[in-house]
């Protein structure tokens, strides 16, 4: 969600102003960290918001609000050190990225949900993972790439339908 949120604002704002080099490059690392900060504040919300659904409890916006900004910042320490690992990943090869994204797929609910500390969220992620890798990993792949597409696709069609009526 807050891919496809991002996704469209880029798109409007792409449409209404024009896009001047020199200043995207002074404005592109602020609007990417702060959509970063945004992105992974939604992520913490959604969590804390289904895991209350899940265990029958009422929804207490203030009180999920409030856990999610209380735990962001640690919670930044654990994206960061995701992604350190997921570019080493990258750099042996393709396939180990995959493999430590899907052992670590369950970091956010295991620092929220369980509250983990920011090295135990990884290795309770990786010990809900095993033994169910592989469905795991189809499940992963197919929701990413179907996201992907219909991402790609409304964010595409907003875009021709705003340059149309400019």
């Amino acid at each position: 969600l807050a891919a496809v949120g991002l996704t469209i604002a880029w798109d409007i704002a792409l449409v209404f102003s024009p896009v001047d080099i020199a200043q995207f490059t002074r404005w592109v690392g602020p609007i990417i960290l702060i959509s970063l900060i945004i992105a992974l504040y939604t992520e913490l919300l959604l969590v804390g918001t289904f895991s209350r659904l899940i265990e029958g409890q009422p929804l207490a916006w203030q009180q999920i609000a409030g856990r999610a900004l209380k735990r962001l910042p640690a919670y930044l320490a654990v994206a960061f050190i995701w992604a350190l690992i997921m570019i080493f990943g990258m750099f042996l090869a393709i396939v180990p990225a995959i493999i430590f994204g899907t052992w670590f797929m369950f970091m956010t609910p295991a620092f929220l949900i369980e509250n983990q500390g920011i090295l135990a969220t990884f290795k309770r992620s990786k010990t809900l993972v095993s033994g169910y890798f592989f469905p795991l990993l189809l499940r992963a792949g197919g929701t990413i790439l179907i996201v992907f597409f219909i991402t790609s696709a409304a964010s595409q069609g907003l875009f021709a339908i705003l340059k149309s009526t400019v």
